[in-house]
């Protein structure tokens, strides 16, 4: 399901990705275009890291799924934060279209996540029925 679920996502923030480069050279000229599309390229490159680190936690122990979630969510964030500051530093993309394509990323990636969550099987009681056709 993880699989599924990262197509979706991935697809939904690259068809995002002309969109924000566009909005941004509009708003900023070549170096909000820049800004917004890295902005969406970080959030989708941190988003699908997160993803496979939590899938790889649920293979472990159930202890450890929560904890381990918000360790990922954290240092995604932070991450995300490192990265503003040095391109804000640099000057090479506006730092105001950085942030908002990495929020548009983020809300897109959510929502195309949530799609795909919605649209999958879920499994509820592994096993059940083995022995059942129908």
């Amino acid at each position: 399901m993880t699989s599924a679920t990262l197509r979706v996502a991935v697809a939904g923030s690259l068809l995002a990705l002309p969109v924000a480069g566009a909005v941004g050279a509009l708003w900023r000229g070549w170096r909000g275009a820049a800004g917004a599309s890295v902005g969406v390229l970080t959030t989708t490159v941190f988003f699908s890291l997160g993803i496979l680190a939590v899938d790889a936690l649920t293979r472990g122990p159930a202890a450890v799924v929560l904890p381990g979630a918000f360790v990922v969510y954290a240092t995604q964030l932070g991450l995300l934060f490192l990265v503003y500051v040095l391109l804000r530093q640099t000057g090479l993309v506006e730092p105001m279209a950085f942030a908002g394509g990495a929020v548009a990323g983020v809300l897109v990636w959510q929502l195309c996540h949530t799609v795909a969550f919605l649209r999958a099987r879920h499994e509820i009681y592994p096993g059940l029925g083995e022995g059942v056709r129908r």
